[in-house]
């Protein structure tokens, strides 16, 4: 919550400060190796912070688009949200959070909430819609496709947990669970 990245040495009064990162919209990411913390506001690159576990905290290497939301999937990172393309959402190159092909991209019906990857989709949030994306390889040659999924949406990024094969999320209406088909 004050923009620092650190961590605390298991079994001891032990704390180390790593470096000053943006305070995200959500929880960060783990991409293989690499710890995506995703932008705030979306609409500075630089914003987007990664940590490898050895070197301090940096900025995502390659071009990373500006999104405020992430997860990985098929092992690909996955940014959505940026102010100018709020309902897009970009992949990484497969294995590496710090390449990024300007053509791999999806745009969605609605701006885009929240993000929660499953086994076989990723779930894409709206305030109050639910549309998910399938498939394995993302454009170019894509053989992805965009569904709506149901007519909840996500009031914040930070309330969507995965739970073992389904997602908890917090909507206007409740706290649901979904196995992102019902």
């Amino acid at each position: 919550d004050n923009a620092k990245l650190g961590y605390v040495v298991p079994g001891t009064p032990t704390s180390f400060y790593i470096g000053v990162v943006v305070t995200p919209l959500q929880k960060p990411v783990q991409h293989r190796q690499t710890l995506v913390i995703p932008s705030n506001d979306g609409t500075t690159a630089s914003s987007v912070k990664y940590y490898d576990g050895v070197s301090t905290v940096g900025t995502l290497g390659g071009s990373p688009p500006l999104g405020r939301y992430a997860c990985v999937y098929r092992d690909r990172t996955v940014l959505a949200n940026s102010v100018a393309q709020p309902q897009r959402v970009q992949f990484s190159d497969a294995g590496n959070p710090a390449a990024w092909t300007s053509t791999s991209w999806i745009d969605t019906t609605y701006p885009v909430t929240a993000l929660a990857a499953i086994r076989n989709s990723i779930l894409v949030f709206s305030k109050e819609r639910c549309e998910r994306i399938r498939g394995t390889t993302p454009p170019p040659g894509t053989d992805m496709s965009l569904e709506p999924v149901f007519n909840y949406g996500c009031i914040d990024a930070r309330s969507v947990v995965n739970y073992g094969e389904n997602v908890i999320f917090a909507a206007s209406q409740g706290v649901l669970i979904t196995d992102g088909a019902s």
